[in-house]
């Protein structure tokens, strides 16, 4: 009993209390001091919730991510292993097709001499190198023309060519070959040269991706 009355006392004392603010401060006081009390305790709990569910939503983020990077990381090796695979092929099928361009382009140059010699005035020098030029001219507008149809690392192959130097080069060496005691094996050599030179020079830029 002892016991008993030794528990019911703080109720009792709150109790008193509550009526004793009550009749001090009013009974709306009261209520609102409790009300503001409840309130806070409320935003507490529901602050406390709010960010416990934030931060269950930035672990699972955070494994996802990470489970996403593994993920582009094996894509990456995979492609960089394909890549690889493929470079030197693609390379190689680009080189072919330049040569099959150009050696048809020398071909047609060297037969260009004795065609020259032989319909035209060679004694008009001027006349001649214009002509000389105009036929180099067509030549590699044809060359340039059909490689715009092949790309390499999404340029055409075209990129890779210098048509104005090459035009010079070529024009120079037949003009001056017109001029010379006609020999076959002389033309062929010095205009293959400079075909070797311009294959040379396309390759050069194709390994080093000029921009």
């Amino acid at each position: 009993m002892a016991n008993l009355f030794l528990h019911a006392t703080p109720v009792a004392d709150a109790t008193l209390e509550v009526a004793q603010n009550i009749h001090e401060y009013g009974i709306a006081v009261v209520i609102c001091s409790l009300f503001v009390v409840l309130s806070a305790a409320l935003m507490i709990t529901c602050f406390k919730w709010f960010k416990s569910i934030i931060e269950q939503i930035m672990r699972n983020y955070s494994v996802q991510l990470t489970k996403l990077y593994e993920v582009s990381n094996k894509n990456g090796e995979v492609l960089v292993g394909i890549a690889e695979g493929l470079v030197s092929e693609t390379i190689l099928r680009t080189k072919t097709i330049c040569e099959s361009l150009l050696d048809t382009a020398f071909l047609k140059s060297k037969d260009l001499v004795a065609r020259v010699i032989e319909e035209n005035n060679i004694q008009d020098k001027e006349a001649t190198k214009k002509k000389v030029t105009v036929l180099i001219s067509n030549l590699f507008e044809d060359v340039y023309t059909k490689s715009n149809y092949f790309t390499f690392k999404g340029k055409p192959l075209s990129h890779y060519m210098d048509k104005e130097s090459w035009i010079k080069q070529v024009s120079e060496t037949i003009y001056a070959e017109i001029y010379l005691k006609v020999n076959p094996d002389r033309t062929y050599t010095n205009v293959k040269m400079i075909y070797d030179n311009i294959e040379l020079e396309v390759f050069h830029n194709i390994n080093n991706l000029k921009k």
